[in-house]
């Protein structure tokens, strides 16, 4: 049956109206896809090529016929909707990588704490309490979080210094001090010692006060032409949020790359591990430890442990581990034990195809196996 009357006209001319927003959805994906730069060129020539021809085939369908006119408009119609989800997803996607890989700034985050049974529930109920602060760790955020604690209350709160945390953590255990100012990541270090694992759960937050510090050198842009070789830390903090955190560095990978032999080799340093930085001195300290004074001083640990340069790093943290494998969709990995981590899932033998949260917990579970940490770093290298 041919076009004969105007409103046979009428579904001719809608489709070829749906056709041009195909044209221009497509432009736009193409342009998106190209921003962020994932895909080698020939890849995206694929792309397009494939998005003409099937342009081309939707104009030659708006013929006469008026059944192929509104079949051919059904089919623009949704792969005009596929091209949007496309775009939303790339557009994620780049976000994502723009939060972690493109941060310049860090985050200091100092707050204020009193033993969790304490009366106080707001800064303005700790008027006339004793605060106490490290002497030396972190001054120039914990003077201004002072300052910021002053103007808030309107007036001058009384400091009392202590030469380390531990011994911060005792004066306020022993009504010593009513409140503390401290930078969290040094609680958390606090809770790891035997005989404090109270502080984890025994202590409550007054107020939180951030500080971002600008990083001196910001991340190095990669060269137009690798390397034929080169080493990148991948390196996880132990936050959610903002990437920017400093935080202890729980996960620390050498990634030794080869890109003649497309070669990967992946070195795990345990987070425990007793290393010299440049802000440690010959004292020492965890490895974990150094990602509190900056990603920059967990590069110093790994390259005095191994004499070796590091070239770049790649930093983030559960958020952003979690919201990558979720823009791609998940990830399928390879189990050897059956396992589980409640309330999240059970893993079983074999691959398992896991989303964000259920990858996080697989690569953070350790005590399900005989060789526990081991085991983990195992997980991790997947």
């Amino acid at each position: 049956m041919e076009f004969s009357n105007v409103k046979d006209k009428v579904y001719k001319w809608i489709g070829y109206g749906l056709l041009f927003v195909y044209v221009c959805v497509s432009a736009v994906f193409v342009t998106v896809l190209g921003i962020l730069n994932l895909l080698p060129a020939l890849h995206m020539a694929i792309i397009v090529v494939l998005l003409a021809i099937v342009g081309v085939v939707l104009s030659l369908s708006h013929g006469r016929r008026k059944l192929n006119s509104i079949s051919s408009s059904v089919m623009t119609v949704g792969l005009i909707m596929v091209l949007i989800v496309g775009i939303m997803f790339v557009n994620r996607t780049s976000e994502t990588l723009e939060e972690i890989t493109g941060s310049h700034v860090q985050t200091n985050v100092v707050s204020v704490f009193v033993l969790y049974d304490d009366f106080a529930r707001s800064i303005e109920d700790a008027r006339g309490y004793q605060f106490g602060i490290v002497k030396e760790f972190d001054r120039e955020n914990i003077d201004a979080a002072i300052v910021e604690i002053n103007e808030f209350l309107g007036e001058s709160i009384d400091i009392e210094e202590f030469d380390g945390s531990v011994g911060l953590i005792d004066a306020l255990e022993a009504g010593d001090v009513g409140a503390i100012i401290i930078n969290e990541a040094l609680v958390r270090i606090v809770g790891d010692i035997e005989g404090y694992e109270w502080v984890r759960n025994g202590l409550r937050v007054l107020k939180m006060i951030e500080h971002e510090v600008i990083v001196e050198e910001p991340p190095l842009e990669p060269p137009a032409q690798l390397p034929e070789s080169f080493i990148m830390l991948i390196t996880g903090i132990d936050t959610y949020g903002s990437v920017s955190a400093r935080a202890r560095s729980d996960v620390n990978i050498l990634a030794v790359v080869n890109t003649s032999s497309k070669e990967i080799l992946l070195l795990s340093t345990p987070r425990d591990a007793f290393v010299t930085f440049e802000l440690s001195g010959e004292t020492g300290d965890k490895l974990a430890h150094a990602g509190i004074y900056g990603v920059d001083q967990t590069v110093s640990a790994l390259e005095r442990i191994y004499d070796i340069n590091v070239d770049y790093f790649f930093r983030l943290n559960f958020t952003g581990f979690m919201e990558i494998i979720d823009a791609l969709g998940g990830v399928n990995v390879y189990s050897q034990y059956e396992f589980t981590v409640y309330p999240i899932r059970t893993y079983h033998v074999g691959m398992n195809h896991l989303n964000g949260i259920e990858a996080l917990a697989f690569t953070r579970e350790r005590y399900s196996f005989a060789a526990g940490d081991h085991q983990r770093a195992i997980h991790r290298w997947k």
